[in-house]
């Protein structure tokens, strides 16, 4: 039996697709990782924005130790939430060569958005 998806795209077009012949990856709908931090921020919830920091790093740091990299640098679009759970969202320049400077990259744009938006520190 073969499985196959009828999709619309933007411009009304109907595509059929071959679900067995076709790569794709099933993603749940996700809060953008800034746009979740804003949210504790204004809600003065600093522990938890510590804790979601911390989610997300140990998300990176997982799929380093794994020699995985993610060639883009756009942590804002890359990361985000579902529910209290840290996912990567953008697996497009996934590859497998290791990187050893991403952590600390990804780290450093956190905290400069951190020091641009957190107005109590």
């Amino acid at each position: 039996m073969q499985t196959h998806l009828k999709a619309v795209d933007r411009l009304g077009r109907t595509h059929l697709i071959d679900l067995d012949r076709t790569e794709f990856v099933v993603q749940e709908k996700a809060e953008l990782i800034f746009t979740h931090l804003k949210k504790l921020l204004d809600r003065g919830d600093k522990a938890k924005v510590q804790q979601c920091i911390e989610a997300t790093l140990a998300l990176v740091q997982r799929r380093m130790d794994r020699g995985i990299s993610d060639h883009d640098k756009a942590v804002k679009h890359n990361y985000g939430f579902i529910g209290e759970r840290a996912i990567h969202l953008d697996i497009g320049r996934i590859e497998k060569i290791p990187k050893p400077k991403e952590y600390q990259r990804i780290t450093q744009r956190i905290n400069t958005w951190l020091q641009a938006n957190d107005s109590s520190s």
